[in-house]
C-alpha cells in the first residue's frame, strides 16, 4: 500500500492520501505509526482520500471491523461509559464505484458497534469533504506529508 499522512489547519486534522492496494496489515500499520506520533490527537478531524487507482478489494468485512477496532484503540476515548461518541469526523474521498461500497460497508461495522459512533460520511470529491468538515477554504497538497 502506498500512503502519506499530514495533519493540516493548525495541527487539527489528520489527512491521509491512499493509492495502490491496501491490505488491513498496511492499515494496521497505519494506525500504529499515527499512535506513535505526538501530533495525532484521537479526537481530530480526518480526511481519507483515495485515488481512483486504490484497490480494496483485499479488505473483507472482518478486516474493517478489525480496522474499526484499532481505531477505537487509538482513540483516548475508546473506552465509554453509556453510549458515549467518539468525537471525531472522518470524510472519505472515494471516486470509484467499488471504493464507494466498501466505504459504506466500513461505515456500517461503525453502525453495528453500539458503544462509538463517529460521524463518517463519503465524498465524490475533496472540496465537499473540507465543507462537511468545516473548512471549506482550506488547500491540502496531497504530495505532502509521511510516507511509510
Amino acid at each position: 500500500m502506498s500512503y502519506r499522512y499530514q495533519f493540516a489547519d493548525r495541527n487539527s486534522l489528520l489527512v491521509v492520501s491512499f493509492s495502490e492496494t491496501i491490505a488491513a496489515d498496511d492499515l494496521a500499520v497505519l494506525t500504529e505509526r499515527l499512535k506513535a506520533d505526538p501530533r495525532f490527537v484521537p479526537e481530530m478531524d480526518r480526511l481519507l482520500v483515495f485515488d481512483k487507482d486504490t484497490d480494496m478489494s483485499d479488505l473483507s468485512p472482518d478486516a474493517l471491523a478489525s480496522i474499526r477496532n484499532a481505531i477505537v484503540r487509538l482513540d483516548s476515548a475508546g473506552q465509554t461509559d453509556g453510549g458515549r461518541a467518539l468525537k471525531f469526523r472522518s470524510a472519505y474521498v472515494v471516486t470509484v464505484e467499488m471504493q464507494q461500497i466498501m466505504a459504506k460497508l466500513y461505515v456500517a461495522t461503525w453502525q453495528a458497534e453500539r458503544l462509538h459512533r463517529p460521524q463518517i460520511e463519503t465524498f465524490s470529491s475533496i472540496s465537499e469533504a473540507l465543507r462537511w468538515l468545516g473548512r471549506g477554504d482550506l488547500k491540502i497538497d496531497l504530495s505532502a506529508g509521511t510516507r511509510p
